[in-house]
């Protein structure tokens, strides 16, 4: 041990302490170490194949090491990586979840508190920031900004009184490193965050200042998790080299149009035909006067000009198998991914499982590991009555829009009006019709048929009657005058 290590133990700790505490440094340096390797083999065997004689990773330029940095280049500057981070976010909390303490009753004093604080504090705006977020990296926390702190350096204490929730702010795990973790293996939370360094880069005079927070004045949220709760698989991560590819192809296609709009010109000398240094400076002039000036003839002596054909390959193929790719492992259809539609079929398909995967996400994740953490956060703090239980109903998210429900209307009534003129009531009764080909209740066919017919029988009723009423009125008419009589009805 070195003098300097020597001079932080303290004197009264005897030699058998300093061998513990040095071996528990070593252990530590050592696993550090160790993890540091191991990540380090992983990533070299990336791309190996045929042994060690190829590696695909160097030949393609795919990177070995994937950093947070990365992720959140290709956030900002590549349109497809921010579809797919943002993508389940936006979709999720699209529609807003109405948070109900009893059914079928008045108002409760809980139901008020939270509907004036999702509309002051905009919560579910910050929930969806935090969400898309915590997916560009490996987590993201939401800091929940309590009313009972004097000063910044109070951040770092456990909420005690709050009365009231004053603002939300998510930040990225860059910019909320976990300081420290519960080390209590009889507490529930160990293994679990409980002091976050948060790098304050909003407002004025605060960018890079770093204030310590308590675990109870943040939401922590973590997507798609494996092994740890606190840490999630990066959106990105599996379909970063396909970021890439895309990158290549639609940048590679860009450049190919380019040089191929104007592919150029050759220039072939007849045998004959000597070019002096002068010449060559004139035909130069030539050249140049044509390609960037106003000149559109060349004036060429011995020398004939060739038009050098372009080579220009349709890119859709390849940026297909690209998305595909994409798809498979992010559940995001292609449809959906684009935003393209190309066939009703297909995209109601890809619309009913996008749905159930959004649906899925919203019971499994969203709800339980982010709004509810939420809710419980707020009634610990104080900021929120405490109730036993609460129910968080979501909107229906097959729910059709007015432009869809128009179109599915005019379909049906379309199909009823070919049924009724085409006589096939004859062959189908009116009741299977509607079950069978409308998708009715058993019971709504027949109530609906049963109105109907009663509607026709009373008009044909008074049909009859108006016809015998009439009848009677001509004839009382030609006794009358000694007209002749009219024929009697249906005759």
């Amino acid at each position: 041990m070195t003098r300097r290590k020597q001079e932080i133990l303290p004197a009264v700790v005897t030699n058998e302490k300093k061998q513990q505490i040095m071996m528990k440094m070593i252990h530590n340096v050592q696993g550090s170490v160790n993890d540091a390797l191991t990540r380090a083999g992983y990533a070299a065997k990336l791309g190996q194949s045929y042994g060690k004689d190829r590696d695909l990773y160097e030949a393609l330029g795919y990177p070995y090491t994937l950093t947070y940095d990365r992720y959140y280049g290709r956030y900002l500057r590549q349109d497809i990586a921010r579809r797919i981070v943002n993508a389940f976010p936006d979709a999720t909390w699209r529609g807003k979840p109405e948070i109900i303490e009893k059914e079928e009753s008045d108002e409760t004093k809980f139901e008020k508190e939270w509907k004036t604080m999702v509309k002051d504090l905009r919560v579910y705006h910050y929930l969806r920031r935090a969400d898309r977020l915590s997916g560009i990296g490996s987590y993201g926390i939401l800091l929940m900004g309590f009313d009972d702190v004097a000063e910044a350096k109070d951040l770092k204490t456990e909420v005690s009184s709050a009365k009231k929730l004053l603002y939300l702010q998510p930040y990225s795990q860059v910019n909320a490193e976990i300081k420290e973790f519960n080390k209590d293996a009889s507490n529930e939370r160990f293994g679990k965050p409980e002091i976050y360094s948060v790098n304050v880069t909003a407002g004025e005079g605060m960018s890079g200042t770093s204030i310590e927070v308590h675990w109870t004045r943040v939401l922590h949220l973590a997507d798609d998790t494996l092994e740890s709760d606190i840490y999630g698989t990066p959106r990105l991560q599996p379909v970063y080299n396909r970021m890439q590819d895309l990158e290549t192809i639609v940048g590679g296609s860009a450049e190919m149009f380019w040089r191929g709009a104007y592919p150029g010109l050759s220039f072939e000398a007849d045998k004959e035909t000597n070019l002096d240094a002068q010449s060559m400076s004139d035909l130069e002039d030539e050249i140049k006067n044509y390609m960037h000036g106003m000149n559109r003839f060349l004036r060429l002596q011995g020398i004939k000009t060739n038009q050098l054909n372009p080579t220009i390959a349709d890119p859709d193929k390849h940026v297909e198998v690209q998305l595909k790719m994409v798809s498979s492992v992010t559940q995001i259809p292609v449809r959906i991914l684009t935003g393209s539609e190309r066939g009703e079929l297909s995209s109601t398909e890809d619309k009913e499982n996008w749905n159930d995967r959004v649906d899925e996400r919203r019971v499994d994740y969203a709800e339980p590991m982010i709004l509810r953490p939420f809710i419980d956060a707020q009634m610990k703090a104080g900021t929120l009555s405490t109730v036993k239980d609460y129910l968080v109903k979501w909107p229906d998210i097959d729910a059709s829009s007015e432009k869809e429900v128009a179109e599915i209307n005019e379909i049906r009534i379309k199909i009823v009006k070919d049924y009724m003129t085409s006589g096939a009531d004859t062959i189908m009764p009116p009741v299977k019709f509607l079950v069978k080909f409308l998708d009715w209740d058993e019971e709504e066919a027949k109530s609906v048929t049963a109105e109907v017919e009663h509607t026709m029988a009373e008009e044909q009723e008074q049909i009859m009657a108006d016809e015998k009423a009439k009848a009677e009125a001509e004839l009382a008419f030609a006794k009358q005058t000694g007209a002749r009589p009219p024929a009697p009805v249906g005759v």
